[in-house]
C-alpha cells in the first residue's frame, strides 16, 4: 500500500479549503501555507476539479473551493482522483516488478485491496478535519 505524496498534498489542500467552504482560495496561498510547490498543488487541484471534488473560478477573486460538503468527500475519492483506482498494483499486472501472470498472492492482495477500499470509503474529509483539531 502506497499513498503518494501527491495524495497527501491533496488531503492537506482539501482540509484547508474545507475550513472556509464559502470562498474561493488561491492555490499559491494554500501551497505556501503548507510548504507545497504551487505548481504541483495546481496540478493536483486540476485533477480534483476534473473529479468534481473541487470547482474553480478564473479571475482576481477566483481560485478553488469544494464542490461537495466535507462529509461527502471520502478518502477513497481523493486517492482515486490523485493516484488512480488501483491501490495495490502488483497483482493486477500493472506493475513492472511482478513478472508472474499467476501471482500466488493475488487472492490475498485482492482481499486486502477490497478491505482498504471499504475503509477509505468510510473516512470523510469532515472526519479528517475533526482529527486534525
Amino acid at each position: 500500500m502506497f499513498i503518494k505524496k501527491e495524495t497527501e498534498y491533496a488531503i492537506l489542500g482539501l482540509i484547508a479549503l474545507a475550513k472556509d467552504q464559502q470562498n474561493y482560495h488561491d492555490v499559491k496561498t494554500v501551497a505556501k501555507n503548507h510548504g507545497i510547490s504551487p505548481t504541483l498543488l495546481a496540478k493536483i487541484f486540476q485533477k480534483l476539479t476534473k473529479s468534481s471534488i473541487l470547482v474553480s473560478k478564473l479571475g482576481p477573486s477566483g481560485g478553488s473551493k469544494l464542490a461537495l460538503l466535507p462529509k461527502e468527500v471520502t478518502l477513497l475519492n481523493i486517492i482515486q482522483s490523485t493516484q488512480g483506482t488501483d491501490i495495490i498494483k502488483c497483482y493486477s499486472g500493472k506493475s513492472p516488478y511482478c513478472p508472474e501472470s499467476n501471482c500466488p498472492l493475488k487472492k490475498t492482495l485482492q482481499k486486502v485491496e477490497s478491505d482498504l477500499h471499504n475503509s477509505f470509503k468510510n473516512i470523510t474529509l469532515s472526519q479528517l478535519i475533526k482529527e486534525e483539531i
